[in-house]
């Protein structure tokens, strides 16, 4: 199981290992199944990492504007396995992980109790 939690204000939230060819952080992500991609760090973080432009896309954000961003190739170590990633910044100071990330795991998110839980999900 990967260790997850609610933050003070609520917020599902999983802590990741990110790195590019300068460094690795690691940073406190808000786990966000409306994100279909793997990662989105804050651009005061992402710069810092050293990570490679690989492409750009048009992006939808909740609110239904569409933007451009650019997309980042980088690295993670999520559940005790690293695997390459595509890597987005932003302009908050909000990292997110996506279900891109998530899709072999099963979530479990308990509002109530405050208690998330991420395991690897087993074919039925």
């Amino acid at each position: 199981m990967i260790q997850a939690y609610f933050d003070d204000l609520g917020n599902p939230k999983v802590k990741i290992a990110v790195g590019g060819s300068r460094m690795q952080v690691e940073v406190a992500a808000l786990i966000d199944t409306g994100f279909n991609g793997y990662i989105t760090l804050p651009s005061t973080i992402a710069t810092q990492l050293g990570l490679e432009l690989t492409s750009v896309t048009w992006v939808e954000l909740a609110d239904g504007s569409v933007i451009r961003n650019s997309v980042f190739s980088g690295h993670t170590t999520f559940g005790g396995q690293s695997q390459e990633v595509e890597i987005m910044m932003t302009d908050s100071d909000e990292a997110l992980i996506g279900t891109a990330l998530l899709s072999n795991y099963k979530l479990t998110i308990d509002f109530v109790n405050r208690t998330v839980e991420i395991t690897e999900s087993q074919p039925e």
